[in-house]
């Protein structure tokens, strides 16, 4: 959490205005891809392990196989991430003029307070927060409940289940992949509102197939439209913050995030928790319940009806971010730009 915002807004430091798309892109792309890729890349690590421990004999009288392939993966984690230090400090940051100020509670509580303020008052950092408290809360519904969903709809687990989050990651990878790119055929702040509700409308469609392959390569465009999402957020911040607010914002931003992903977990708990009462389903007893619209019938499950919500808020939250986009654009840039600064100083 200290590293997250230190990095979101360093880049434009480091690259000129028209190249953040660019250099936000494979900073996106990466991370998801080794989400996706990283149950293979420990796969590897362990077998290397077990190899390694049957090479040396001694191993065997001090320590267990699978005890040396885990302490051994951590190991390599661990040395990751000192050679990311050691790249980090490779990097030429620009210097800043004036005194450095000093580490302590009472400015970290201000500057958090600051960011907030700033995000409250700009209306292109609100329209974007808005729909970042709106997409995590609704969108979180896939991180509480995508399990039972593909355990009750799709009659998927294991290798299965894993394919679909895979089918997630790989689009997250290929929209913000690709973004560089829409960005020159679409403008991303026209763009950004209607790709939220886009992902939305994935999310209900996802939640009422019940075929699995397509319901794989459906999610794979959700993933998709996320990943576009990501790197075009970040963007409109990285090119209309100042200096002085952008890691203050930044940090408020990761902080939200985080929080409404928390609230978003218990809230579809609990509303899984309330359809499972009408539709009590459970593995020895897979019930369901008939919605019959007379030229079709549908099965309803619990998991269901509660990505649906999801699906409904993140629509919502779509169509709230085009009208503040909307607004934030008509507003000219000085006085835009003016109203930030002067609040920030407050």
């Amino acid at each position: 959490m200290l590293f997250g915002p230190a990095r979101d807004s360093s880049i434009p430091d480091l690259v000129g205005r028209n190249e953040i798309i660019t250099a936000n892109s494979p900073m996106s792309t990466s991370t998801y891809l080794t989400m996706a890729l990283g149950t293979m890349l420990a796969t590897v690590i362990l077998a290397f392990a077990g190899l390694t421990y049957g090479i040396f004999p001694p191993l065997k009288s001090v320590i267990s196989q699978q005890e040396f392939q885990h302490k051994f993966a951590f190991i390599v984690d661990a040395l990751s991430f000192f050679i990311s230090a050691l790249l980090l400090f490779t990097i030429a940051f620009p210097k800043r003029s004036g005194a450095r100020v000093k580490m302590n509670t009472g400015n970290v509580y201000r500057d958090l307070k600051d960011g907030l303020h700033f995000m409250r008052t700009n209306s292109l950092t609100r329209s974007i927060l808005g729909v970042m408290i709106i997409g995590f809360i609704g969108g979180g519904s896939l991180y509480i409940l995508g399990a039972p969903f593909v355990q009750q709809v799709l009659k998927a687990t294991g290798t299965k289940f894993t394919l679909i989050l895979s089918s997630l990651l790989l689009g997250v990878v290929a929209g913000a992949a690709t973004a560089p790119w829409l960005s020159g055929k679409l403008r991303i702040e026209h763009w950004f509102g209607r790709a939220i509700v886009g992902f939305g409308l994935i999310m209900i469609v996802f939640s009422l197939m019940e075929v699995y392959f397509i319901s794989v390569a459906i999610i794979f465009v959700g993933g998709f439209l996320l990943g576009y999402l990501l790197v075009g957020a970040y963007s409109l911040l990285h090119q209309n913050l100042e200096e002085n607010v952008r890691g203050r914002v930044f940090a408020a931003m990761q902080t939200i995030m985080r929080t409404c992903l928390l609230l978003s977990a218990g809230l579809f708990a609990v509303l899984g928790w309330l359809f499972g009462k009408w539709i009590p389903w459970r593995v020895d007893n897979p019930v369901f319940r008939t919605l019959n619209l007379g030229f079709m019938s549908k099965r309803i499950y619990p998991a269901m009806l509660a990505l649906i919500i999801g699906g409904v808020i993140v629509i919502v939250g779509g169509m709230v971010s085009m009208k503040g986009m909307r607004t934030s654009l008509t507003s000219t840039p000085g006085e835009e730009k003016d109203e930030g600064t002067q609040n920030s100083a407050e």
